[in-house]
């Protein structure tokens, strides 16, 4: 699994997105730490820095992201639940697969709304990560 998720993480044509990407990436070390995949990321987009920027606001939540670049609202309920409890409740899984997926149509809407201006198209907002 490690060299599939190594292969895609890695890849010059992948970008991957996250949202203020440094508490996963902290989450990551502790538990799969001898894993290599997370250790470098060849694009990686922090959409929460590349919101900002684009729409002039800053430190705004991936909620107010989706509901303004998307439309959806998306709960927040579980964000605050104990995650280290295992196994996951039903709810907990259902918000973690949603909170990671409204990043894809958001992401989307964002490039679109800036369009072609070059200070904010998305390659500015990618940048390698090396832990």
């Amino acid at each position: 699994m490690d060299a599939a998720l190594t292969s895609v993480f890695m890849n010059p044509k992948t970008t991957i997105v996250g949202f203020s990407f440094g508490s996963d990436l902290a989450m990551l070390s502790k538990h799969l730490g001898k894993m290599n995949f997370w250790q470098e990321i060849t694009n990686l987009c922090d959409l929460q820095k590349f919101h900002s920027a684009a729409m002039k606001q800053k430190n705004v939540g991936l909620a107010h992201v989706c509901k303004e670049m998307v439309g959806k609202s998306i709960c927040k309920q579980e964000r605050m639940s104990d995650w280290e409890r295992r196994p996951l409740r039903l709810a907990q899984q259902h918000y973690g697969a949603l909170d990671a997926y409204c990043m894809i149509p958001a992401t989307r809407a964002l490039i679109a709304k800036v369009g072609d201006d070059p200070k904010l198209g998305i390659k500015n907002f990618t940048k390698l990560y090396s832990s």
